[in-house]
């Protein structure tokens, strides 16, 4: 009897163990799905794959062998609405983060998604403001997308209606406008930005990236209607204008901004107006006398002074390959030959070392300049012209009455310095 009772309990403990035995084989993923944790099986399995090993029981909050949630891989390489939302209805954790603490809606902004996955994760209850580990938000993660990829700015509207941040601001102090100047951003992705009243940011403000980085008409007339302040400095007192010099800026840009306002005579910190940088940041080439005369018709001062007391003709006749077109303008517009540097030098000292135009050394002290102006040193310009053997100059100088016993600081006169290479 007892033996039969111990055979009875062995059997049904067996037919247990069978039935949890096959319970098990029946919820076990298929063996297609024994590399689910495993990140380039998420990049080359078909959807269908991908669905099926989610019915069988595969985890849908498994990390991959690099740190990235299933469902940020899923968002990544399929894009599938279905598949997505069978992730989410499986369990799936929208605010899982990878190694970076990039979210699932991170991973949908940098993969430009479809507006309907973005919708069903904010459902699920995505956080529209979580920070990686750099502190990005998902919608400045969309920000950050390079052209290529591109922004769709529904996501734009879809973040915001569901409570992202606008007004984000990053470790550096950057706004979502500087984050997407900086990348390139379409036209329409900043129109987007800016309809909402987004912060432009102060200091180094998104217009100042904007026209250093992309400085095109188009752009730079998107910003304009939003009234940026064109009077406010960067962090080194430039304003927009100077701005847009001192980055080399189209002419039609610089033309663009002095039509809405920008003031054409403010100073930087170190007493530049834009009209300096012209010269401070030489890059215009060809273009420079175009872009001087439309400044000078704007109105700038072609006698201001920066704090080293140098005006923009002292800058141009300075430059060992001046242009005498360029002074010629300057001269036109009212430059005063007589102003000296804070080394008391005049242009008239530098025409006599580098000008090889008799003709404009010629108008120079016809309009006024002083021939024998004495810099800190004690030197005229004809002490310049006789100590770097510019014998023409030298004799033209001494026949427009440069006076050739004047003495320097050293006592040398002129001719002393001359060193005969006969």
């Amino acid at each position: 009897m007892k033996r039969k009772v111990i055979a009875t309990f062995m059997a049904v403990c067996m037919a247990i163990i069978a039935t949890v035995f096959l319970y098990l084989l029946s919820i076990r993923p298929p063996e297609s799905c024994m590399n689910w944790g495993n990140e380039d099986f998420h990049e080359d399995a078909s959807e269908k794959t991908l669905i099926d090993c989610l019915n069988a029981g595969a985890n849908p909050n498994i990390k991959g062998d690099y740190g990235t949630p299933a469902l940020s891989l899923a968002i990544s390489y399929t894009k599938n609405l279905e598949l997505i939302q069978l992730f989410l209805d499986k369990g799936a954790n929208p605010n899982r983060g990878d190694v970076f603490d990039r979210t699932a809606l991170h991973w949908a902004m940098f993969s430009n998604s479809a507006p309907a996955i973005v919708d069903v994760l904010i459902d699920a209850g995505a956080d529209v403001n979580a920070k990686d580990e750099d502190g990005i938000t998902p919608l400045a993660q969309l920000m950050q997308n390079e052209p290529e990829v591109g922004v769709n700015v529904t996501l734009i509207e879809r973040l915001v209606d569901a409570g992202a941040n606008i007004n984000f601001r990053n470790d550096n102090g950057e706004t979502l406008l500087h984050i997407a100047v900086e990348h390139y951003a379409s036209a329409t992705t900043l129109k987007a930005l800016i309809a909402h009243n987004i912060d432009f940011g102060i200091g180094l403000t998104a217009l100042d990236v904007l026209l250093c980085k992309e400085p095109n008409v188009e752009k730079v007339r998107i910003f304009l209607e939003a009234e940026p302040n064109l009077t406010a400095p960067d962090p080194w007192g430039r304003t927009p204008l100077s701005k847009a010099i001192w980055c080399r800026a189209p002419i039609a840009v610089l033309k663009t901004l002095i039509e809405a306002g920008a003031p054409v005579n403010s100073k930087d910190e170190n007493g530049n107006t834009p009209f300096h940088n012209f010269w401070l940041y030489d890059g215009f080439g060809p273009r420079a006398p175009k872009a001087i005369a439309m400044m000078i018709d704007a109105g700038a001062d072609v006698n201001a002074q920066n704090a080293d007391a140098d005006t923009a003709l002292m800058l141009e006749v300075i430059l060992e390959d001046s242009n005498p077109k360029i002074i010629k303008i300057l001269l036109s517009a009212g430059a005063d030959v007589t102003i000296a540097n804070e080394y008391q030098q005049t242009a008239l000292h530098w025409l006599a070392r580098y000008s090889d135009e008799p003709s404009l050394i010629q108008h120079v002290i016809d309009v006024g300049a002083d021939i024998n102006a004495r810099d800190e040193n004690g030197q005229t310009p004809l002490h310049w012209a006789a100590e770097d053997n510019r014998h023409t100059v030298v004799d033209m100088l001494l026949k427009m009455g440069a006076d050739a016993s004047i003495k320097d600081n050293n006592g040398q006169a002129p001719n002393e310095l001359i060193i005969d290479t006969q």
